[in-house]
């Protein structure tokens, strides 16, 4: 009868007291797959990837952030001139109002 077949399962994977270990077929446990079941390089291939999709998403946003401040501004300035013509208006018929339509 064969050892091997009559040894428990743990036994038979256990490597031999002269045996190196680096023979063994197991995976040690922090070589083994992660939680989220993908291998280590596919992790590692989509990190930079995922780094990348969010900082282009936060270069968006300060550029959108960028857009709207210039909109405003020249929201600013327009309400400003608007202002200043309705009051050059209110002035021209000022001085109309004082003419005599006489004349």
């Amino acid at each position: 009868m064969n050892k091997l077949t009559t040894l428990p399962e743990t036994e038979r994977m256990a490597p031999n007291p002269g045996q190196d270990i680096s023979s063994n077929p197991l995976p040690s446990p922090d070589t083994s797959r992660s939680s989220t079941h993908e291998k280590p390089h596919r992790i590692n291939k989509r990190h930079p990837s995922t780094r990348s999709y969010t900082q282009r998403q936060l270069d968006q946003i300060v550029h959108v952030q960028a857009e709207l401040r210039k909109v405003k501004e020249e929201c600013e300035a327009l309400e400003l001139y608007v202002c200043q013509l309705e009051g050059e208006r209110d002035w021209l018929r000022g001085i109309l109002r004082e003419i005599p339509k006489g004349e």
